[in-house]
């Protein structure tokens, strides 16, 4: 009546395309254990279409670099100026 259930073995992407991986006994770690991870995963997506898009969006992450946004003290001057800042548009509806 019970049923038991067996593990092929455990994954885990940890970041900075690094992961840790023990399949079938076999300890894996670093960037082949990422891989590995994203690989399985891919597999196991429903469509073909969503495949194509998550391997498309992985490939362009891994050519390209992120993309950060940096505030600073010139910016903010910048926005004030054009009154995108609170303070110069309570400063111009006092006026």
């Amino acid at each position: 009546m019970g049923t038991s259930a067996t593990t092929l073995g455990q994954l885990a992407a940890i970041g900075c395309r690094t992961g840790v991986a023990n399949v079938r006994g076999v300890h894996l770690s670093g960037f082949v254990a990422w891989w590995l991870w994203r690989t399985i995963y891919l597999g196991k997506l429903p469509r073909l279409e969503k495949k194509v898009r998550v391997a498309l969006d992985w490939t362009l992450d891994l050519c390209f670099a992120k993309d950060f946004a940096c505030v600073t003290e010139g910016a903010r001057a910048s926005r004030a100026a054009v009154g995108l800042e609170p303070a110069a548009r309570a400063a111009a509806g006092a006026a």
